[in-house]
């Protein structure tokens, strides 16, 4: 069964093209809900030897994953613009005329060894625009629930078109955000003013990755970027067995100092509606309750 999506006319609404918020994520530890229609990869729940259910087992979907990102850290997981874990830096691009494909890898290095699962947080500053979509796709490794050992991954653990879905400004149920999850101060891109907010979601890859250059690929598209919007991407690790953070949750995430991946838009101006037609929509927004889990935000 989908989510459903009820818009309520709130002051973050007031700017043409911007979905109803939800929540404002803060601090190191909490929840936070992914905005794949499948849910999240692996369940919460687990079977009567402790591993953890896949997601597609009947019964035991769900849509949160816990965070503890204070026993972890933000050096052994990085954005890159190959497979090779060594490398770090930004990477960035502009969306001429709104549109910008692109890729990259999500890698890990360091004594941890690994992590079992990717998750893709996405921030977007300035007016979100209805003509918004973003198709992500990830390639990469995809192990076994296990809770007793961490799963060995090889080569015949890769798949591709583990995820491939397309999201909308809808599914940017988070915000007004000037930061994101973390266990000291990270900000949705490198460079933000401090004063800058923007809203964000999270995407469940499905993927896992280890050290050896055993890393995974997102390979993204994105239209309808207004010439003031920013879009960037960063990442967090789940973890299905307890060491450095809790078992069966997140406990690692990018420095948005040194690794991400940043899209500027360009060329296209935001066109506002007249004050009396937002209005409208909003009022009308407020009293309907949407059912349907994608689709364009229609604010």
């Amino acid at each position: 069964m989908k989510k459903q999506t009820v818009l309520t006319l709130t002051a973050a609404m007031l700017v043409w093209g911007q979905g109803a918020w939800a929540a404002i994520l803060t601090g190191g530890t909490g929840t936070f809900t992914v905005a794949n229609d499948a849910g999240r990869f692996y369940s919460s729940s687990v079977d009567s030897s402790g591993n953890a259910l896949l997601n597609s087992n009947p019964g035991y979907r769900d849509f949160t994953y816990n965070f503890t990102l204070g026993g972890g850290g933000l050096n052994q997981l990085k954005i890159n613009s190959s497979a090779t874990s060594g490398q770090a830096g930004q990477l960035a691009g502009t969306a001429t005329s709104g549109i910008y494909d692109g890729n990259f890898w999500v890698t890990t290095n360091g004594g941890k060894g690994g992590n079992d699962d990717m998750i893709l947080a996405v921030a977007l500053t300035g007016p979100i625009s209805s003509d918004f979509a973003l198709t992500i796709q990830s390639n990469g490794y995809v192990v076994a629930p296990n809770q007793t050992t961490r799963p060995t991954v090889s080569a015949g653990n890769w798949q591709t078109n583990v995820v491939n879905e397309t999201f909308y400004g809808s599914d940017f149920i988070y915000g007004p955000m000037t930061s994101r999850p973390a266990s000291v101060y990270q900000p949705l891109y490198n460079g933000q003013d401090p004063a800058t907010t923007g809203a964000l979601m999270f995407i469940d890859l499905g993927v896992a990755n280890r050290v050896g250059n055993l890393s995974d690929q997102v390979v993204f598209s994105v239209t309808g970027l207004y010439a003031e919007n920013v879009l960037a991407f960063s990442t967090y690790a789940y973890d299905l067995i307890g060491g450095n953070t809790v078992a069966n949750a997140i406990g690692w995430t990018t420095p948005t100092a040194s690794t991400g991946y940043t899209v500027i838009g360009a060329g296209v101006a935001p066109v506002p509606l007249p004050a009396a037609v937002w209005l409208f929509g909003g009022a009308v927004a407020g009293l309907v309750g949407f059912g349907r889990r994608k689709g364009r935000p229609t604010v």
